[in-house]
């Protein structure tokens, strides 16, 4: 059964082009956009560019998430879309020449573009996770990317 759903986990981005980022503000409030991503070495990058605000925010504050979640058009149930979160650090303005090739190469020349502009790469190193698949379906998720566990509560999903 484990196996089965990391066998989910480690496809379910295969069809994502961006990811939703959530940051904070120097204000200290959420904050929360999308970027283009690659999977790369194991490890998720994104671009951004410097006047956008989640540049402002990651250069104060280290600490984001990401997420992944189901379209709507696609989802059985538009309560249980599939999703995956993950708490990250960051490190900004990663300067490597084949990270940039794998940009391009699913991005096309926009993504040189880009390049020639303000815009610079951005690493997620994973802290944890949560992967939820359905209904009481939750687990959780290690800084390798790999299952630990379901998430159990003493509560469930239950009516009032």
């Amino acid at each position: 059964m484990k196996q089965a759903i990391q066998d989910q986990l480690n496809t379910f981005t295969n069809d994502f082009l961006s990811v939703v980022i959530a940051t904070q503000t120097n204000e200290d409030k959420p904050y929360n956009s999308y970027a283009p991503f690659v999977n790369y070495d194991n490890h998720y990058y994104f671009i951004i560019s410097k006047i956008a605000k989640h540049y402002d925010n990651l250069v104060n504050h280290k600490q984001a998430s990401i997420m992944f979640i189901e379209d709507e058009s696609k989802t059985p149930n538009i309560f249980f879309r599939k999703r995956l979160s993950y708490a990250v650090s960051v490190e900004l303005d990663i300067n490597d020449d084949l990270l940039k090739k794998a940009f391009v190469d699913r991005f096309g020349d926009m993504a040189n573009m880009l390049f020639k502009m303000d815009f610079l790469i951005v690493k997620c190193n994973i802290e944890n996770g949560r992967f939820v698949i359905g209904p009481g379906q939750a687990y959780d998720i290690d800084s390798n990317m790999k299952v630990i566990e379901q998430v159990k509560s003493l509560k469930g999903h239950s009516r009032k």
